[in-house]
């Protein structure tokens, strides 16, 4: 069976599910019926696909598996080429995984234009698991571009009052990164003579000279830093995450932002370690000013979705040091940081779906003393909350104790002022709780129905895969450790 193309065939499930979906007809309810129908067989079709490739990797290589390639237009380096290491497995997990559960959290909200959400939503997950699985550099290119399209149509069509000027800013701040990203792949692929990712890792900085390779470098750089986003590139993020759909919200969070910081790992610091080593002080930098001043915004607002928005730039400012630190440790919490990320922010942006379903208000100060009148709500928020700030046990603390262990070996500064997003995260995070759950309900007479059974089990999956990776990180750990001993030398 590893002869079996399976990288390829998680690519085609979801093509199979966009074009059922097309082929939906009937009245409005046996549309909507039918489209969420499909829309969920699909993703749990391509979640058992990913479990076979799951278990068809060998973790001892290092090497990219279950490779696939097929050549075109005569060898001119525009090839069908897809392969994993541990580190892109386990993105693609995460896209698997996450994407039944969205389906689920829209299953009652999402009424108007159904066949085109699910097509959306699917043509999302496609480029996503392309742009993992991707092992040429153009065909990267096309997954990670063409990921704006359905996100587009999803915060422009099912988005809020200032969705189209919310849509029209993520489109323009992610499509000018993406145009410096692709004039430095042709720069470099053109001098190269390749666009396979094995062969860039060895020779783009011995291929220039002079100013060239650091021009090269900070294209790409600018490129990711948009997508994940780094500050001070991430005024787009609030701005969509308030007027996108929460579904939309959870795929943004949850799976887009770590596209940048894949992008890192697999293009940045493999193709340009000395350059990145030499840069690394000025990323630490901006790191760090992301994690306190994205910390303080969070604690500052007064709608939900913004404060978990910031909490995303700041809990992404962990992933970017411990990528740049070049370090076996470091890489390894911050991918470990992401897939905790993913998972937490998906949950906390559902909470938000729950408690605005309810009340139709996303502003804290109209709440209080919702754990009178939704316990069982109360209960998951919390435990989402305790992710956020990072609590032992939870996957959130693997991560960015794996990264902070990795700073502070190679700067006592740096680790010392990465500290200080550490204590500000209980800060706003237990200070959103407080308001929101404890306390006295307001005297307006806010009234909430609890969880239903679809709502607790999307919360409870996630609560489950958070704590099991905190508790016992070992398995992703050992997945991980041929494929980063493989990108950095020694450490």
């Amino acid at each position: 069976m590893i002869n079996f193309p399976f990288l390829t065939l998680l690519l085609v499930v979801p093509f199979v599910g966009i074009a059922l979906l097309a082929f939906v007809n009937g009245s409005a309810f046996q549309i909507l019926r039918n489209a969420r129908a499909v829309a969920l067989w699909t993703v749990c079709c391509t979640f058992l696909v990913s479990l076979v490739v799951w278990f068809q990797f060998d973790i001892d290589k290092s090497n990219f598996q279950l490779t696939h390639q097929i050549t075109f237009f005569g060898g001119m380096g525009v090839d069908y080429n897809v392969g994993i290491d541990g580190v892109s497995l386990l993105m693609i997990m995460l896209t698997t995984t996450l994407m039944p559960l969205v389906v689920l959290a829209g299953w009652s909200s999402i009424q108007k234009r159904p066949k085109i959400y699910y097509i959306a939503l699917l043509s999302m997950e496609t480029f996503l698991i392309g742009a993992f699985v991707s092992l040429n550099v153009l065909m990267f290119y096309v997954f990670f571009e063409a990921i704006l399209i359905p996100m587009f149509l999803l915060i422009g069509i099912w988005g809020g009052e200032n969705r189209i000027y919310a849509t029209f800013k993520f489109f323009l701040y992610t499509f000018f990164g993406s145009i410096l990203m692709l004039s430095a792949f042709l720069v470099i692929g053109t001098y190269v003579q390749s666009f396979n990712i094995e062969n860039w890792h060895a020779v783009i900085e011995q291929s220039f000279f002079g100013n060239v390779v650091h021009v090269l470098w900070w294209a790409l750089f600018i490129g990711f830093a948009v997508k994940i986003p780094m500050i001070p590139l991430h005024t787009w993020l609030p701005d969509a995450h308030v007027e996108a759909p929460s579904t939309a919200s959870m795929v943004l969070a949850g799976l887009l932002l770590k596209l940048g910081a894949y992008a890192m790992i697999r293009f940045h610091v493999l193709a340009f370690p000395n350059l990145s080593a030499y840069y690394f002080p000025f990323v630490a930098t901006l790191s760090i000013v992301a994690i306190v001043y994205a910390s303080l915004l969070a604690w500052a607002q007064k709608d939900m979705k913004k404060l978990v928005a910031y909490s995303s730039i700041a809990h992404m400012g962990y992933v970017t040091l411990g990528i740049y630190s070049q370090t076996h440790l470091g890489i390894k919490g911050a991918v470990i940081q992401m897939i905790s990320h993913g998972l937490i922010s998906v949950g906390l942006f559902y909470v938000v779906d729950m408690l605005y379903r309810r009340t139709q208000t996303r502003n804290i100060e109209n709440y209080g003393g919702v754990a009178t009148l939704a316990p069982k709500l109360s209960v998951l928020a919390f435990m989402f909350v305790l992710g956020l700030i990072s609590l032992p046990g939870t996957s959130a603390f693997i991560g960015e104790i794996m990264v902070t262990m990795a700073i502070f070996k190679l700067s006592t500064l740096f680790g010392v002022l990465m500290t200080v997003g550490i204590v500000l995260a209980p800060i706003y995070g237990l200070t959103f709780y407080r308001k929101v759950f404890l306390g006295q309900p307001p005297s307006t007479g806010l009234k909430l129905q609890d969880v239903t059974v679809k709502e607790f089990f999307v919360c409870a999956t996630l609560i489950g895969i958070i704590a099991w990776i905190g508790l016992y990180p070992k398995y992703l750990l050992i997945g991980l450790d041929a494929t980063v001993a493989r990108m950095v030398k020694g450490g």
